[in-house]
């Protein structure tokens, strides 16, 4: 999950920032075009922007862009994010793959729909293949009152 190389370890944690990013965007993004969200943060209507939503959904698109291109060299090598990663996933492949999933399950959004996210969708294809996928995320598991469903963000 982890490299044991100072190199390989950096890279890995350089890929977790753009994650980071793109999620802190992609809070921005649902709080001004989720409703849901707005309510439970208890933010008021005149302190929202459907624009700025709209823009901080560009946003972690980039983010996004960036990883994928940060990351080439190691998903045309192994499919993975991170390097050095014992074959398989490893700690950036398993935070990313959470929060496109979570945003799938809760929001009905499907995140690495931008056309020039190509790499990063396969990768998604290619991570829903590990052994523990099946169980964590096709069971049933995620409670049906975390899911806002189709329609619940503006576009």
């Amino acid at each position: 999950m982890w490299a044991s190389n100072p190199i390989d370890r950096a890279i890995t944690q350089g890929a977790l920032s753009y994650i980071a990013l793109a999620t802190d965007a992609g809070r921005v993004w649902l709080v001004n075009c989720a409703p849901y969200m707005a309510a439970f943060w208890k933010i008021p209507d005149s302190e929202l922007s459907l624009p700025a939503g709209r823009r901080a959904r560009r946003e972690f698109e980039e983010h996004f862009k960036t990883l994928q291109n940060e990351c080439a060299d190691n998903l045309t090598s192994t499919g993975w994010l991170t390097p050095a990663a014992d074959g398989g996933p490893g700690v950036a492949d398993v935070m990313l793959a959470a929060t496109v999933r979570h945003t799938e399950l809760s929001w009905s959004e499907f995140i690495l729909e931008d056309e020039e996210l190509g790499r990063l969708r396969e990768w998604y294809e290619k991570f829903k293949t590990v052994g523990f996928w099946y169980e964590l995320e096709e069971t049933g598991r995620f409670p049906d009152n975390a899911k806002r469903g189709e329609g619940s963000v503006l576009k």
